[in-house]
């Protein structure tokens, strides 16, 4: 029996998310494993910090940081889909740096009630609310600012459409690269 990769995840994690993407699309068979929020220890064991996703694609050989995970899957039939990124980024990634306290204000009092697989035990609820009181403040306030929050992003959004709806932005194919 051949082995069978594993991609060690949280369902609510970006990254994991951008995997589980290129994975599906080509039809990369793995088995998807779902850490406590609050277990350190596994991660820890297998690439040194507590960070996911991981992907175990060889009995004990791991791999983190997703674009490389990406890399790998897209890569591993020698039949690579993915093309190199042809614009400079750095508006998109100023636009993500400013507005992540306001998404993760939130963004974070809700994981703990949407009833994911990595928070199911209290422990890991609890471990969430502690790592990020000193980040984001009380989940409690978080939720009575949401109102204000709410707006904010709404006007970060609309900045984020001219940085991605244009000639030259990233819904746009490059048509000597068709």
């Amino acid at each position: 029996m051949s082995f069978i990769p594993k991609l060690y995840i949280y369902t609510c994690c970006p990254f994991c998310i951008r995997v589980q993407l290129i994975a599906s699309v080509k039809n990369y068979q793995l088995k998807e494993i779902v850490f406590p929020y609050h277990d350190e220890q596994n991660p820890i064991k297998m690439i040194g910090t507590k960070q996911v996703p991981i992907l175990e694609y060889s009995k004990n050989k791991f791999m983190a940081e997703s674009l490389e995970i990406v890399k790998f899957i897209d890569n591993y039939d020698k039949n690579s889909i993915l093309k190199p990124p042809n614009l400079n980024k750095t508006e998109l990634n100023d636009w993500f740096q400013s507005t992540m306290l306001i998404r993760n204000k939130l963004i974070t009092p809700r994981l703990i009630n949407a009833n994911l697989l990595e928070f199911q035990d209290q422990k890991s609820i609890d471990y969430l609310i502690n790592k990020k009181k000193n980040y984001i403040g009380s989940i409690d306030d978080c939720l009575k600012e949401s109102s204000i929050l709410i707006d904010q992003i709404h006007k970060d959004l609309n900045e984020l459409e001219k940085l991605i709806d244009c000639e030259t932005c990233v819904n746009k194919l490059d048509n000597n690269n068709n």
